[in-house]
């Protein structure tokens, strides 16, 4: 291509790659140029037939003019996800793994999970976490160091790293096989269970100011702000629909049952 450009006539012709790695920068230079610049950051030199080439770390980087895209091996080095799909139809992705002599091997995930364990096995699952039913629309990504926010690209390892869920999706991904109760909030559930009569009983029995304090606070963290941005689901086998129904949903997410006020505070 490069020894086509000084065929024609055309003599504004340059040549921009998007290179990441500095040792491919310097080995494309002795390849495609008549002089090898020295040094790590190669940025400009002439092709053997006199075409300036321009190095850059990324496209945004490339000046905005009309330009020739190529990408020769490109889009096939760039990471993948593999799937195959088992003779009972069910998808399992294909990992890398590294087998019992320390060798690397191809292993495919197992394709089961909470809810298969339930159906099959039976017992039932309670999720409690942050995240919303689906109506969020914003990056809800964050840190937290101490019970602060911090920026979740600072010391890496040493803060705890945070996404909301998506309550709403994952919930559509079972209910068919499944009967899934919520999302509700932390604070209906809480409430349902009688957090409020169980704070009362353990100041009751509590003589110490400083620990009934402590246990008010607890109860109002859990019932304030937490309580609304952390929300429920349990999940229970299709089998007992009918004893669920005739309770009117387990504890915690019964139907038609009052819960505490938002703005309930324990003093």
């Amino acid at each position: 291509m490069l020894s086509a450009f000084s065929l024609l006539k055309e003599k504004n012709l340059s040549v921009h790659l998007v290179e990441t790695s500095d040792a491919l920068i310097r080995q494309q230079e002795e390849t495609l140029c008549a002089v090898t610049l020295v040094g790590n950051a190669i940025k400009e030199s002439k092709s053997k037939s006199g075409v300036p080439i321009f190095w850059y770390k990324t496209l945004d980087d490339v000046p905005e003019q009309f330009s020739v895209f190529v990408a020769n091996e490109f889009l096939d080095a760039l990471p993948v996800h593999q799937f195959c799909r088992e003779s009972d139809g069910l998808w399992h992705e294909v990992y890398i793994n590294i087998d019992k002599t320390g060798e690397l091997c191809f292993m495919r995930s197992k394709g089961e999970n909470l809810h298969t364990r339930i159906i099959h096995n039976g017992g039932f699952g309670l999720i409690i976490d942050y995240g919303h039913d689906g109506s969020r629309k914003d990056l809800s990504f964050r840190s937290y160091q101490k019970h602060e926010q911090v920026n979740p690209l600072s010391q890496p390892g040493a803060t705890d790293l945070t996404a909301d869920v998506n309550f709403g999706y994952l919930k559509s991904l079972i209910v068919d096989r499944a009967i899934v109760y919520g999302p509700n909030t932390q604070r209906d559930f809480l409430a349902q269970l009688g957090a409020q009569v169980r704070l009362r009983k353990l100041l009751k029995s509590c003589s110490d100011r400083e620990k009934q304090e402590a246990l008010i606070k607890s109860y109002n963290f859990l019932m304030g702000d937490m309580g609304e941005r952390f929300l429920a689901m349990s999940i229970f086998p299709k089998t007992l629909s009918g004893i669920l129904e005739k309770r009117g949903g387990p504890a915690g997410f019964a139907q038609n049952r009052s819960t505490a006020s938002r703005n309930e505070k324990a003093n």
